[in-house]
């Protein structure tokens, strides 16, 4: 029987959101400014040619989830994260780094809405985790894993790849769905090793559940 905490984290997300406050404390910085510069280059390469506006901005949907990925294993590690947690969370920090690196050479539309309404989900999920310590922090943060996995493997599946038309933009979300795959599977496994309670009020990144 899972236990449930009792603390609201989606209505403080909510309200972090809403009126847009902002605590880096505790919230690592969603932007690489590595990676940034490399989005921002020349658009001139062969590999971006021909790669429509609606697939720019479908990868620039995936570079934001990466972004959260990236931002919510290095708060994991500043909130003192250890064993397998902190094991899992190197993981999510250096592949989502090497997605985010790859997607860069598409250049993806990074001001479109739908990235920047992704990019905003995720910055209202860290500031509610961000609230949290211990063992509430743990089970929250690998519940918020699993939940924004299985998003991303919805995402990809309804809209995403099916959507795309270019061969290098199709190419990349299916190995993107193949590596969210087996990151969903390690966060399961991780979440069945470490106790898996379920935290209720969890800031979801989308409005419905997945049945995954």
């Amino acid at each position: 029987m899972y236990r449930y905490l009792p603390v609201n984290i989606f209505a403080i997300a909510t309200c972090l959101l809403i009126a847009s406050c902002r605590d880096d404390r505790q919230a690592p910085a969603l932007q690489d400014p590595g990676v940034a510069a490399q989005a921002n280059a020349s658009t001139s390469g062969d590999s971006a040619s021909g790669i429509s506006t609606d697939e720019r901005v479908a990868l620039a949907v995936i570079d934001a989830m990466n972004s959260y990925e990236i931002a919510a294993g290095e708060q994991a590690l500043q909130k003192g994260m250890e064993g397998a947690v902190a094991d899992y969370a190197h993981q999510m920090i250096s592949s989502h780094r090497t997605n985010k690196n790859r997607i860069a050479t598409l250049q993806p539309d990074a001001s479109s809405t739908d990235a920047l309404v992704q990019a905003r989900r995720g910055e209202a999920a860290l500031m509610a985790l961000a609230v949290l310590d211990g063992d509430r922090y743990r089970a929250a943060y690998v519940a918020a894993v699993i939940e924004s996995h299985r998003y991303a493997l919805d995402h990809l599946d309804e809209s995403l790849i099916p959507t795309a038309v270019d061969s290098v933009v199709k190419r990349h979300l299916q190995q993107t769905r193949a590596e969210v795959e087996h990151h969903l599977e390690m966060a399961q496994a991780l979440a069945a090793a470490t106790g898996g309670r379920e935290v209720s009020g969890l800031p979801h990144l989308r409005e419905h559940a997945s049945t995954r």
